[in-house]
């Protein structure tokens, strides 16, 4: 099924987390039910440390951490023929993108860093 973007009920938190449980059998406790993107960015920015480990290279299932003009952004890393990718759930397109991860500074957003995932 496909979903749509919705600030209170499927933002990028939210996506991460279904991705995360469907995907890679991982229960994270990611407090995503905020509304908006910058009480969303606040959010991720506060609860980061609490989520997850930082990670020093990126790996498949890794969390990335984006900032586009100061606001906070979280993605997943999927490998696809030895190449990571970013999917990431956005307000701006409507819903989940694929990005390689050079492609991301097309769209002014920078990767503060990988993270590997703390268990609920």
């Amino acid at each position: 099924m496909l979903k749509k973007y919705n600030a209170k009920s499927y933002n990028c938190g939210h996506f991460v987390k279904e991705v995360l449980r469907k995907q890679f059998n991982l229960d994270v406790a990611m407090p995503c039910d905020v509304d908006g993107i910058r009480a969303q960015s606040r959010t991720i920015e506060d609860n980061i440390s609490g989520l997850a480990y930082p990670a020093a290279k990126i790996f498949e299932g890794a969390g990335i951490l984006l900032e586009n003009r100061s606001l906070y952004h979280i993605g997943i890393a999927v490998e696809i023929k030895n190449k990571f990718y970013c999917m990431h759930n956005v307000k701006s397109f409507g819903g989940v993108l694929r990005h390689t991860l050079q492609e991301l500074t097309l769209y002014d957003l920078k990767i503060k860093g990988y993270y590997q995932w703390k268990m609920q």
